[in-house]
């Protein structure tokens, strides 16, 4: 099982042409951005614990039928309270989505963790090198609306398909969430707390990269909007590549020592970017910024999914 199509790029052209046309102040788009953050990361435990307790496609088909709603939204609904409740709604689906489909991979491919997450991984990638191009279209010759349109469909289909093809039930169990027992076995240990801080800190800044990064190309280095998102693009493709095989590499060596490598070539890179003005060396950055960047996420899945507590 892929990756869902992911808009991530369309919203951060949707976003930074939205803030073009009806301009407003720091504030405004941070309470915005916090919006679709804030129920995203909220989605993700309950998500979790009841994929747990209950069935994996009990979450994950309501989750993808949450982001066609979404993406349906972005596309129609008119006005800032419609973009808002477009985000609002696409990062509850995600939130639904992104766990159970996650512990769905670890439960099927246990000796094999790594490159199965990485395979998923590379889906998100794949979809959201499609979306990038849907957004360069979409800026040139129709509206910031346009992509989220086919994205929908798409996602609708592949929606049904899941649900037609999964061999998994479909159950609603007890609603009641069991935070206190999760959260001590999460901390009863200094090696999973320190797992869990490295994996709140790396996402931290996926979230700064995902939302500023097409941004900081414009304003930084020069670049339109539709040069910006196919350089964004760059960061997609490089995932496709990347991903399964630094997955494949952590099934055979230690996850960690290879995370660190990914890393440190990240922060090389960035520090080069930030540097350099000519064109082709900020494109040789963005390429060896991805392959450190892209690198950490089957392995920070599978890191997480190794040391979960038993009970969980």
């Amino acid at each position: 099982m892929g990756g869902p199509p992911d808009g991530s790029v369309s919203l951060v052209a949707a976003a930074a042409d939205h803030h073009r046309r009806t301009p407003d102040n720091g504030g405004d788009r941070r309470h915005r951005a916090g919006a679709v953050s804030g129920v995203y990361a909220i989605t993700q435990y309950p998500g979790g614990e009841y994929s747990d307790r209950w069935t994996r496609a009990t979450l994950i088909v309501p989750g993808l039928g949450i982001l066609v709603l979404g993406f349906l939204t972005f596309g129609l609904a008119g006005g800032l309270a419609g973009f808002v409740a477009a985000a609002v709604i696409t990062g509850l689906g995600k939130g639904l989505f992104a766990i159970p489909s996650r512990a769905l991979l670890s439960d099927l491919f246990v000796e094999r963790r790594g490159r199965a997450l990485g395979l998923y991984a590379a889906g998100t990638d794949l979809g959201g090198l499609v979306s990038s191009g849907l957004a360069i279209l979409a800026l040139t010759y129709a509206t910031w609306r346009t992509p989220f349109l086919p994205v929908a469909v798409v996602l609708a289909g592949l929606t049904v398909l899941y649900a037609l093809w999964s061999r998994d039930g479909y159950a609603v169990g007890s609603p009641e969430l069991h935070v206190s027992g999760t959260l001590r076995r999460l901390f009863a240990s200094a090696e999973q707390r320190r797992t869990l801080l490295a994996f709140g800190l790396f996402y931290f800044m996926v979230g700064g990269f995902i939302n500023f990064f097409p941004t900081y190309l414009i304003e930084a280095k020069g670049f339109d909007q539709q040069l910006a998102s196919a350089t964004f693009a760059i960061v997609f493709a490089v995932g496709i590549t990347i991903k399964p095989v630094a997955g494949g590499l952590s099934d055979r060596f230690r996850r960690e020592s290879i995370a660190v490598v990914g890393m440190l070539a990240a922060a090389g890179a960035l520090a080069v970017l930030s540097a350099v003005a000519a064109r082709p060396l900020i494109y040789v950055s963005v390429v060896a910024l991805a392959a450190g960047y892209k690198t950490e996420f089957p392995l920070a899945d599978a890191i997480i999914m190794d040391n979960a507590p038993d009970a969980d």
